[in-house]
């Protein structure tokens, strides 16, 4: 799988399991030790494995593109996040909507960029895309099936409401 592979290794790399060495000019890993760790074999199964080792805030930037789909525009970022640093409460007291999280505009880009960094999305432009589909399905997993109406509802007052 083209996602998977890359994916595999980076994980292998970063757990120092996969490693160049300068001394003999070579890729090493013991086999033994990689099989012993339980390692994803399975691209959803990777994916949820990194993508939970972020940060609430990251997960939660996740969870919101893919809501939108497989991409989004940074316009309509710009309709669901605050730009000041206000704080809001969980109910919006004009609506009764639950709202099931809260972003400010320079943190969810912070985030994204992070997503981006690793590997996850591609920016292009001022667009956000997924960099593949099994992403966006991972991310959308994370939210709840129960709650998943309620942050499809809140994004679409977000931007009813600007």
């Amino acid at each position: 799988n083209v996602l998977f592979v890359p994916e595999f290794l980076r994980l292998l790399r970063d757990e120092y399991l996969l490693f160049f060495s300068l001394r003999s000019n070579q890729w090493l890993w013991n086999t033994a030790l990689i099989e012993s760790k339980d390692i994803a074999d399975n691209t959803i199964e990777l994916m949820l494995r990194k993508i939970l080792q972020f940060s609430d805030e990251t997960q939660n930037a996740l969870k919101l593109i893919a809501c939108l789909g497989s991409f989004c525009e940074e316009s309509i970022l710009h309709l669901i996040a605050a730009i000041d640093d206000v704080v809001t409460k969980n109910t919006d007291d004009k609506t009764n909507i639950y709202q099931p999280f809260y972003f400010r505009y320079r943190d969810l880009i912070a985030s994204l960029d992070f997503v981006v960094k690793e590997g996850l999305m591609d920016h292009v432009d001022s667009k956000y895309k997924f960099a593949h589909d099994q992403i966006q399905s991972v991310s959308y997993s994370l939210i709840p099936e129960k709650m998943r109406g309620h942050w499809h509802l809140w994004i679409g007052s977000q931007v009813w409401a600007k």
